[in-house]
This record gives structure tokens, C-alpha cells and sequence, in this order.
């Protein structure tokens, strides 16, 4: 596993100079925890952030935080990035994040209000402005020790760029800078971090002479103090000058996956496996130098695995895949709701896992094949699936769910015909109406609600049980009307048994 060094780095300086993506790759290449700072520097909240982190903010080398992060190891990096694309993606940003973000009350808030940006607010904005937003790396770059790293270098040049700025922090081997590159790719990171482009968008150098119109090019090139900035940052406006050409491409990189997308066996490779196996321990990598492989030994067949971290590995139903777990580590929300997803949460996490985080991440199918519920959104009769049926499912002891190893088919003896028929619990069992189902009973003892309003099921509450079941459980759980039908025909089928035969449970009524 990659050693952990004691290194703290704050990314500082102009916005949208590839902040994110720089965050990114040292956070991959040194296993750092990304670290979220306040706008305004507090020591404090840095100190309790731990030993070893990355953060990025847009400070200036005030003197407060200068003495602490010469007291506490700190390494400032400060991107720069051609002027005239930092404002197009700023503008960008800005257009993404209006009316949401507290960080764009702020006077780059003006380009939230207009939809063209070669518009005469965006030309008010570099007029006013701008020029202080450049400041905040130009200031950086008189700050002995800073590290410069510029963004077209990273673009165009990534490996040899990369290489030199992790040897003067701390060498990394050329095959993690490979990696790490490859798993902080723009493409992957925006549809995994940033699916909404917020903060991460294409990419790319130069574009600007394509984009902006001459009046604010015009700007940037001759009006106080943009000049001297631009020579500051070493860029400038000419357009003949061979520095400016666009670059829409990055520079390439032969990582692991390169252009193939599909496993050996046609299976798609979502950017989630690759994230996966980019943020897999080095040795764990070594194994796998060909992940498209779908061989015993093979990363494919390693996802699903149950988790080398489940205390009782995969014994209990269901299964917590190496996959469910990695996704699970990675947010989280997910940790917050389902904190023990290997104990008292493991029914409620694989529910999640199943129907939301396949939508979510477009999971193929064959990534949750090792649960019987593998692609189950209907029964074999097209009765629908629902969310609760998969639980009560996995909720059930051993013996009874290897009655139904296929618990999607339906007909005599299935689990489908089970969840309908009266409760074994129930101690008329179906002899009484309303029947109370094995579903229903189900329901019962997940709902801590229901019990305490009803502590009567089979009694005094059976009625209002029902009449719960039918109307709000039904609704709520996003039941198939065959699973409410049996509740709703014992009042017209069912007859008790009395010791001397079948009989009403009360005489009838009158009827005139």
C-alpha cells in the first residue's frame, strides 16, 4: 500500500485554473484526504483537518496563514492558466452555480446575468473586475517556495509536467503518474464528481480565440493593469503566437484502459470500475495489468467478490461485493445512512445498491449476478418488483430462501405465491378474515410505527391492520395489486374452524 507521508498542500490562487483537477491527482498520487477550507484561512480548522491532506482555496499570502503553514510544513501550489480561458470558464461556472452558491455573491456574481458571454457584462466584469481574480497567483508567484504549475504544461505535456512538480514535493514512480493521470482524466472525473459540470468542464487550451469577441479581447490585451499581468503569468494575446493555438485534446496517455471500453467479454466498462480499480492499492494493480480481462483471476471477476472487509465474508445474505463496498467507502451519504453496511444495515444498504446505485452508476447487470435478485424489476408473470419484496427476500432465513434460488419466477410454490399466502405466525392462519399475509407480516415487523398504533395483529387489530395494508402500505410501498387481492377476498372466502366443522364466525346478518 502507498506509504503516507506527513504533507500538508493548500492549491491556491485564481479560479478556474484547474484547481480541481490538480487537487485531484496529488490526492491520488500521494493518498491524500481532500480537505474543504474556508474562504477566509482559520488555523484552527486546518489543524484539526490531521497530518496529511490537500485542500485549495483562493487566498492571498496574507502573513496569519504564511506563519502557520511555515510551522506546520504546509506546500503551496498555485496554478496559472492563460487569462482569457480562466474568464470563459469562470463565465461558465458562474452560469452553472447562480442563485445556488453562496461563493458567487461575489463580482463575478454579473456574469450570472446575462446567457451570451461576449455580452457587454462580460465586458463590464474585465473592465472592473477580473484583474483582481489574476491577482490572487500573481501574488503567489513572489511567495519563495510556492510552486507554479501551469495548466497548459499539465494539458499538453502531463507525464513530463506531473514528474517534475512530484519530484520537487516527493518522486513518484513514472507508472503511479500514468495511474494517477488516468484516474483523474477530465472526462472520468467530471461524470463521477461533477456529472452537473459545476466545477470541471472539457478542458482544453487557446479556446478563447475562438470564443471571445474583439472588444473583449481587445480588453485584455491593452487595458490597465492586463498588460503587466499577462507578462506576469508569462501569456499573452497575440494570436500568431505558436503558444496560443488551441488544444482541445489533452496530451495522451497509455493507461491501463486506454481506448478499450468493454471487459473480454463485451461487458461495458462504466467510469466507476475504472475509478475503482485506479484507487486500488499499488500491489492490488500489479495484479491486473490487463483489467479488461473476465479471467477467474481477473479485476472483473474481483468486483464481484464478496468484501475482503466483511467481518463473516459474504456468508449471510446478501452478498456485500467488493464493488457495493468500494461505492459505499466513496460517499459519503451512503455512510451516514447505511453506517454499518456489513451488520444491522446490510439489507438496507444491497437495497440501495441494487436499484439505485445500478441507475446511478449504470452498473451492468452481471455486477450484482451474485444475488438472486440480480435484474429483478418484474416477476416471471409480470407482476412488479418493489424495493421491499427484495428485502423481505434477503431477510428470510437460509433454509427457506434455497426454496426459491430464482426468487423472480412466480407460479405454484414460489416466493411470489408465498408472499401472498397467510402468515405461518398468524395462529388461525387464514382462517379468519381478514387474512393477514406473509407480506403483510413482513411489513409488520419492519414498521415499529405500525406496531405500536396496532400490538394486536392477529386480534384486536387484525381489521385495522388490513385497512392499513390495502390503502397506505400499498401506495407507500409501491405494491402489485395480486399482493393486496388475497387480503381483500378473505372477507368473502374465509370460514373458521370450530371443533364441529366449517363455520361462519357469526350468524348472518339480516338481509331485507
Amino acid at each position: 500500500m502507498l506509504k503516507i507521508f506527513t504533507v500538508k498542500i493548500i492549491i491556491v490562487g485564481t479560479p478556474k485554473t484547474g484547481n480541481t483537477w490538480f487537487k485531484h491527482l496529488l490526492a491520488d498520487l500521494y493518498n491524500l484526504p481532500v480537505v474543504t477550507l474556508k474562504p477566509e484561512f482559520d488555523a484552527d480548522e486546518a489543524a484539526a483537518a490531521g497530518p496529511n491532506w490537500v485542500s485549495h482555496q483562493h487566498y492571498l499570502p496574507k502573513q496569519a496563514l504564511l506563519t502557520w503553514a511555515k510551522a506546520n510544513g504546509v506546500i503551496f501550489i498555485t496554478a496559472i492558466r492563460h487569462p482569457a480561458d480562466v474568464l470563459i470558464s469562470l463565465w461558465h461556472h458562474i452560469q452553472k452555480r447562480k442563485g445556488k452558491n453562496a461563493e458567487i455573491k461575489q463580482a463575478a456574481s454579473i456574469l450570472g446575468q446575462t446567457g451570451d458571454i461576449g455580452s457587454d457584462t462580460t465586458l463590464s466584469f474585465v473592465e472592473n473586475d477580473f484583474h483582481v481574480y489574476l491577482n490572487l497567483s500573481i501574488a503567489w508567484l513572489q511567495v519563495p517556495g510556492a510552486i507554479a504549475l501551469r495548466y497548459e504544461d499539465l494539458w499538453t505535456k502531463p507525464l513530463e509536467t506531473l514528474a517534475r512538480l512530484t519530484d520537487t514535493i516527493e518522486p513518484r514512480s513514472l507508472e503511479s503518474l500514468k495511474l494517477s493521470l488516468c484516474a483523474c482524466e477530465l472526462g472520468l472525473m467530471q461524470q463521477l464528481l461533477d456529472p452537473e459540470k459545476k466545477l470541471i468542464r472539457r478542458g482544453g487550451t487557446g479556446g478563447w480565440r475562438e470564443i471571445l469577441p474583439e472588444k473583449i479581447k481587445e480588453a485584455l490585451a491593452r487595458l490597465d493593469p492586463y498588460p503587466a499581468q499577462f507578462a506576469a503569468l508569462s501569456y499573452s494575446m497575440d494570436e500568431s503566437d505558436p503558444a496560443n493555438a488551441p488544444q482541445p485534446k489533452a496530451g495522451k496517455i497509455d493507461g491501463p484502459f486506454s481506448e478499450k471500453l468493454h471487459f473480454d467479454d463485451g461487458t461495458p466498462i462504466t467510469p466507476v470500475l475504472m475509478k475503482a480499480y485506479f484507487d486500488l492499492p499499488s500491489h492490488l494493480r500489479a495484479r491486473w495489468l490487463a483489467p479488461q480481462s473476465t479471467s477467474v483471476e481477473s479485476f472483473y471477476s474481483w468486483l464481484n467478490l464478496p468484501a475482503a472487509d466483511d467481518p463473516v465474508k459474504g456468508q449471510p445474505h446478501p452478498v456485500i461485493s467488493e464493488l457495493a463496498h468500494y461505492i459505499h467507502g466513496q460517499r459519503s451519504d451512503l455512510q451516514s445512512a447505511f453506517p454499518d453496511p456489513f451488520g444491522a444495515n446490510r439489507s438496507e444498504f444491497y437495497d440501495w445498491f441494487l436499484f439505485n446505485a445500478r441507475k446511478e452508476y449504470s452498473l451492468p447487470a452481471c455486477f450484482v449476478t451474485q444475488n438472486a435478485f440480480s435484474d429483478a424489476t418484474k416477476f416471471s408473470d409480470g407482476t412488479a418488483n418493489a424495493r421491499v419484496l427484495v428485502r423481505a427476500y434477503l431477510d428470510l432465513p437460509q433454509p427457506m430462501r434455497a426454496r426459491w434460488p430464482d426468487p423472480s419466477k412466480a407460479g405454484t410454490d414460489s416466493y411470489l405465491a408465498w408472499l401472498k399466502a397467510p402468515a405461518s405466525a398468524d395462529p388461525v392462519r387464514g382462517k379468519m378474515a381478514p387474512v393477514i399475509t406473509e407480506l403483510g407480516a413482513y411489513l409488520y415487523s419492519i414498521r415499529s410505527d405500525v406496531r405500536a398504533i396496532m400490538p394486536d395483529l392477529y386480534g384486536a387489530h387484525r381489521v385495522d391492520f388490513a385497512d392499513w395494508f390495502i390503502s397506505s402500505a400499498a401506495t407507500e410501498y409501491n405494491l402489485a395489486r395480486c399482493l393486496v387481492l388475497p387480503v381483500i377476498r378473505s372477507w368473502a372466502q374465509v370460514k373458521i374452524s370450530t371443533g364441529g366443522g366449517q363455520k361462519t364466525p357469526h350468524s348472518k346478518p339480516n338481509i331485507f
